[in-house]
This record gives structure tokens, sequence and C-alpha cells, in this order.
């Protein structure tokens, strides 16, 4: 046999024999993990955590930006809600004039209540209007209920204080006296068949 033909021992890292060259390249080849692997498998987790970050931001960006534009639109609203009780309290001096009142006063109370609810409408405060209005829990609230006949159910028959939205949201509610229908008195039948009336 030659030497070059002969198999030559080979000690590994280990201090293992290994008789064949050949079949421990094999076998350290499957053995190790190929490092082509590694990097796509690390290449993929990192993907998918940019991917979960990158969509986060954008949603914390989106709302963000809603309540940034909430607050800028609703930002007058507790100087609205202060100024109806100057406005409720103007109304209620004009509720209260008689004949005998100073005509030049009456119309300087109108004319200021005039511009005042003017000014409140152009920053978007709207008064509710309830009278003749179905009953809604969502704006109205019942501070007793009337018994008519001659209009429908859960209707509003009077204002007790006016209800405002600001914007399209609510910052007061109507309180309203609601109507409810009379019942119409039952009839029993009596023991000989003849019908008689409840009460």
């Amino acid at each position: 046999m030659n030497n070059t033909e002969q198999d030559i021992p080979v000690e590994t890292d280990s201090g293992a024999v290994i008789d064949d060259i050949s079949k421990s390249s094999e076998s350290e080849v499957i053995k190790e993990p190929n490092l082509l692997d590694i990097c796509l498998k690390e290449k993929s987790g990192l993907l998918d955590k940019y991917t979960r970050l990158y969509a986060e931001y954008e949603n914390y960006k989106k709302r963000a930006i809603k309540e940034r534009d909430e607050l800028s639109k609703y930002r007058a609203e507790p100087l609205a809600t202060e100024i109806l009780q100057v406005l409720d309290n103007l109304q209620l001096a004009l509720s209260h004039v008689t004949s005998s009142s100073d005509d030049s006063l009456v119309k300087g109370v109108e004319m200021t209540t005039k511009e005042l609810k003017k000014i409140l409408d152009k920053f978007g405060l709207s008064e509710i209007n309830a009278q003749g209005k179905p009953f809604d829990p969502n704006f109205h609230h019942a501070m007793s209920m009337i018994e008519r006949d001659d209009i429908e159910n859960n209707t509003v028959v009077e204002i007790f204080r006016k209800g405002y939205l600001f914007k399209d949201r609510l910052i007061r509610p109507a309180i309203v006296s609601v109507s409810k229908k009379n019942k119409p008195p039952e009839l029993n039948v009596l023991d000989n068949g003849v019908k008689g009336l409840d009460g």
C-alpha cells in the first residue's frame, strides 16, 4: 500500500480518533447547524418584530391624531357650558317681563340674549329642539308625565330647561314633561252577564 492510499488516523478536537477523514467531514456537516439557516431564522424574527413595532407605531400615530383633533374640536366646551348659565338667566328675565316693565330694558336684554345665542351658535353650540318631539332619553330628561289624549304617547309637551349640544356632543339634556294617554275604563262582565265599568 502507498502512503497516499493509506488511511491515516486523525484526532478530533474532542480527542477521538477518526480513521476516515471523508467520513468525519460528512458527519460534521450534518451535526453543525448551517450558518445560512441561522441567519434566515434571525432575519425572519427581526422582520416580524419590525412589522409589529411598525403597526403599533402607526396605530399610536392615528390615535394621537384623533385625540388631538378631538381636543381641538371640543376645547371651547367648558366655556360654552359656563355661558349657558348666563343665557338661562337672561331668558328667565325675559320670561318675567310684564306690561309695566321698562321697554328699553327689555329690548336691551332681548338684544343681549340674541347676540349671545348668535356667538354660541358660531362656535358650535346648538339648542335641542324638543317641543312636540318623541321623548328620547339620549337628549331629554323627563321630570313628569302629563295625561293627554290629544297627542301621541311619550311626546314632549313642556320644556322646563332647554338642552344643548356642543358640535355633536350632548352637554346638557333638556328637562321636559312627557305625555301619556289616559287609560280607558275597563269593562267587567258581571255575574248576570251585564257589562259594568271598573271603579
